[in-house]
């Protein structure tokens, strides 16, 4: 996740750049304060929104760009492979999702999350998999772990998200993880 953050930065300074007069300093600024964005998948989303958010399912988004506001392939809805790149594992010129994000299943990762948070737990918070002091070293199930909760929001987004060997190619990998981050940074915090 830091490689990535590093490397979005470095673009996003290079892309400000590029900006002309008071929009120059505005841009650079904005770029040295820019972090890895994340998405909330535990947030309720507004009455008139969607379960799963639009900025992830648009086919185009508008942006500021040195030459003015351009429609531009929105480039958080998949991952367009490029000739020369392998991606014959894949089944796909470009990655998709099978969302099936609804309410319910919104309130089950919160309170799913709330469990986890809430719970005295150490290092069994992050990992399902809890080792028994009373038994002897043996692994027992954690019921309340960010593991199984980050492992839902990959069924739940579906398609190359739900492949463990291709999740990654997907935009939306690096966003949801990013919130994992922030979470398990909430968790140390408390």
């Amino acid at each position: 996740m830091a490689l990535f953050e590093q490397a979005l930065l470095l673009n996003a300074m290079s892309v400000a750049k590029q900006f002309t007069g008071d929009e120059r300093g505005r841009y650079v600024r904005a770029a040295e304060r820019l972090r890895l964005p994340f998405w909330d998948w535990a947030k309720l989303p507004l009455e008139t929104a969607d379960s799963f958010p639009r900025v992830f399912t648009d086919e185009e988004v508008l942006v500021s760009t040195p030459s003015g506001r351009a429609n531009i392939t929105n480039p958080l809805k998949s991952y367009v492979f490029r000739s020369n790149e392998d991606h014959s594992f894949m089944n796909a010129n470009e990655t998709y999702r099978r969302p099936t994000f609804a309410v319910s299943d919104i309130l089950q990762l919160r309170a799913d999350l709330w469990a986890a948070l809430s719970s005295a737990q150490t290092s069994d918070f992050s990992t399902e998999a809890r080792l028994d002091g009373a038994n002897k070293g043996t692994q027992s199930l954690n019921p309340s772990n960010l593991e199984a909760i980050h492992d839902l929001v990959h069924v739940l987004v579906g398609g190359h998200m739900s492949v463990i060997s291709q999740a990654a190619f997907d935009p939306i990998f690096w966003l949801r993880h990013t919130n994992v981050d922030r979470i398990l940074a909430i968790y140390q915090a408390a």
